[in-house]
């Protein structure tokens, strides 16, 4: 699935457990249709870059933590990594975890539309 693209999924109810990628509302209401009997919901998002749950304080920290575990006086300030520095690293790192992650799951953005089969008409 491709990061920030616009995606819908279906559900029995509007708490947010969607299935389905369809690529458009009218995918996702056919298949809808075709799933439920009753009425069901809509609801689109989108998925977001790999890169967007990298955080490399993480990184430091478990590194400080690692130092003192291995009985290093004062560890707090290891490692002490220049700002400039650390960009480069988040830039290499954030191209390579979007070149080799894929991120297989999507994230709601909007409000959950109720479709009913009964009345339902097609309409847009």
């Amino acid at each position: 699935m491709k990061p920030n693209e616009t995606v819908w999924g279906t559900g029995s109810s509007p708490d947010g457990d969607w299935d389905g990628t369809f690529d458009t509302r009218m995918e996702a209401i056919e298949n809808g249709l075709s799933e439920y009997r009753e009425p069901f919901w809509i609801c689109s998002g989108r998925a977001k870059a790999p890169s967007e749950y990298l955080d490399i304080s993480v990184l430091w920290e478990r590194m400080s933590e690692n130092t003192a575990d291995d009985g290093a006086p004062d560890s707090s300030d290891f490692p002490d990594v220049p700002t400039d520095k650390e960009k480069e690293l988040v830039s290499y790192l954030e191209a390579w975890v979007d070149a080799h992650i894929e991120t297989d799951f999507w994230i709601a953005d909007s409000e959950p539309e109720r479709i009913d089969p009964a009345t339902w008409k097609g309409e847009p």
